[in-house]
């Protein structure tokens, strides 16, 4: 699976109001079963490493302005909350992800403006296993247990 491809079915699948993520994800996992077991694989591993793009201190920052408690606690960012939002910022699409990645600041007007600053919408546990899901829907394994 190439970036092409992952960003086409990621971008396929937005809704129109972009808050409807278990529908968006439940249509990645169906499509993405279709594919080889090494396109979920590669699915997975360019997930993860757009997860990790977003580990730097420019998102960091931005990030904890608009989320403040709920990422960061003590002084400590929750990674799991984290990847929670990473994992919802490449259900955006390819252009909202790569506007955030190149412009952190802008992440607060786009929470303002089209979540209305709730940031419960901003967040996607289920974004980081749609390879996962699909994997399992295939072939009825566990994905974790067979890599």
């Amino acid at each position: 699976m190439t970036q092409t491809e992952f960003w086409n079915l990621i971008d396929s699948s937005i809704t129109e109001n972009r808050i409807e993520l278990e529908k968006q994800i439940s249509l990645i996992v169906n499509q993405l079963s279709q594919f080889s077991i090494e396109d979920i694989r590669e699915f997975n591993f360019l997930s993860e490493t757009l997860i990790e793009k977003t580990k730097n201190e420019a998102v960091f920052k931005a990030i904890s302005e608009v989320f403040k408690d709920e990422i960061i606690f003590e002084g400590n960012i929750s990674w799991s909350r984290f990847d929670s939002f990473a994992g919802w910022l490449i259900l955006q699409g390819f252009e909202i992800y790569n506007q955030i990645i190149l412009t952190p600041s802008s992440l607060k007007e786009l929470v303002k403006t089209r979540y209305d600053n709730d940031l419960e919408k901003c967040s996607s546990e289920e974004a980081i296993f749609i390879a996962c899901s699909a994997y399992e829907l295939k072939t009825g394994r566990n994905y974790f247990e067979d890599f």
